[in-house]
C-alpha cells in the first residue's frame, strides 16, 4: 500500500505536469496568433503592390485594425492562462494533502487580487502591441522612401516579429517577449495562489512549511540554484540571492530575482516531511557543471599568468 508521502508526491507531480502542459499549450497558441498576424500583414503588403501616398494611409489603417484584433485575442488568452495558473497553484497545495489523507482548507481569492494579476498581464501585452504598429509602419515608410519592394519591407517586419524558423531556432523580438510574458505571468499566478493556499492551510496544520524548487538548467540563476531545497515556515520568507522572497515572483522582491523566474514551491506537512523532486539531480549536476567551468576558467587565467 502506498505511503502518505508516495500518494502526496504522485498527486503533486500530476499537477506539475498539468501546469507544464497548460503553459506549453498557452505559449503555442500565442505564437500561432502571432504567425496568423504575420500572414495577414504579408497579404496586406501584397495587395498594396506599391507605396503610393493614398495606399500608405490605407495600409496603415488596415495594419492598426489587425494589431488591435491581435491584442484583443492575446489579452483573452492571457486572462485564461492566468486564471488556469491560479487554479493549479491552489490545487498544488490542496490536492496532494487530500491524496495523503489530510483535510484541506480551501483559500478563496479576492476578486481584487485576481484583477491585479489580470491587469498587470494586460499592461505588459499593451506594451508589446503599442510599439508594434509604429515599428511596422516605420519599415514600410523606409521602404517607400528608399524605393524598395514590399518583399523587402516584409523581410524586416518578419525580423521584428521574430518567430522561430525551425525547431532549433530561438524566438526573438516580439515573439520572444510574448513568450516570456505568458510564461512569467502564468507562473506568477501559480506561485501567488500556492502561497495564499499555504497560508490558509497553515490554520489547519500548525508548522506547515514550504520548500523552494528550482528548474536547474543553464538559464537558472545561481542564486535560485542555491535556494533549491530550502525549507521555511509558510509565513516566513526564503533567502534568495540576499533578498527575502515569500515565494518565486514575489512582487516585493527585486527584479533581478523575480523576472523570468521559473521556480515554484511545494508544501511540506510535518507528518510527510521534505519532498524529493525529480529536479534534485538536475540541479546538482548544473551546480557541478558551473563549478567545473569556473575552475577551468581559473586554471586558464593562471596559465596566462605563468606564461
Amino acid at each position: 500500500m502506498p505511503s502518505k508521502k508516495q500518494l502526496y508526491k504522485k498527486k503533486l507531480n500530476e499537477i506539475v505536469r498539468r501546469f507544464g502542459s497548460m503553459e506549453a499549450e498557452t505559449v503555442r497558441r500565442a505564437m500561432e496568433m502571432l504567425r496568423q498576424l504575420q500572414n495577414q500583414i504579408a497579404g496586406e503588403l501584397l495587395r498594396a503592390k506599391d507605396f503610393q501616398a493614398f495606399r500608405l494611409r490605407e495600409l496603415s489603417a488596415n495594419l492598426e485594425r489587425m494589431i488591435q484584433e491581435y491584442e484583443r485575442q492575446l489579452m483573452a488568452l492571457s486572462g485564461e492562462s492566468v486564471l488556469d495558473g491560479y487554479t493549479l497553484g491552489t490545487q498544488s497545495v490542496t490536492e496532494p494533502l487530500q491524496a495523503a489523507g489530510f483535510q484541506a482548507a480551501f483559500f478563496q481569492p479576492s476578486q481584487a487580487q485576481v484583477n491585479v494579476l489580470l491587469d498587470f498581464s494586460a499592461d505588459l501585452i499593451k506594451n508589446i502591441t503599442s510599439g508594434m504598429l509604429s515599428k511596422i509602419n516605420m519599415q514600410i515608410r523606409i521602404a517607400a522612401l528608399g524605393n524598395r519592394s514590399t518583399m523587402d519591407a516584409m523581410q524586416e517586419i518578419t525580423r521584428i516579429l521574430g518567430l522561430k524558423a525551425g525547431k532549433k531556432m530561438t524566438a526573438t523580438g516580439i515573439a520572444y517577449r510574448s513568450e516570456m510574458i505568458f510564461r512569467t505571468e502564468t507562473m506568477r499566478a501559480y506561485n501567488l495562489a500556492t502561497q495564499s493556499q499555504q497560508t490558509a492551510s497553515a490554520q489547519l496544520f500548525p508548522g506547515l512549511q514550504k520548500q523552494w524548487v528550482a528548474t536547474g538548467d543553464g538559464r537558472t540563476r545561481a542564486s535560485h540554484l542555491a535556494a533549491h531545497g530550502q525549507v521555511v515556515d509558510v509565513d516566513k520568507p526564503f533567502s534568495v540571492g540576499g533578498a527575502e522572497l515569500m515565494h518565486p515572483h514575489d512582487p516585493a522582491g527585486p527584479a533581478k530575482e523575480t523576472i523570468n523566474c521559473r521556480c515554484r514551491t511545494v508544501t511540506i506537512h510535518l507528518d510527510i516531511g521534505p519532498i524529493s523532486s525529480p529536479l534534485d539531480e538536475r540541479v546538482q549536476k548544473e551546480k557541478e557543471r558551473r563549478k567545473e567551468g569556473l575552475n577551468v576558467g581559473k586554471l586558464e587565467r593562471w596559465n596566462v599568468i605563468l606564461r
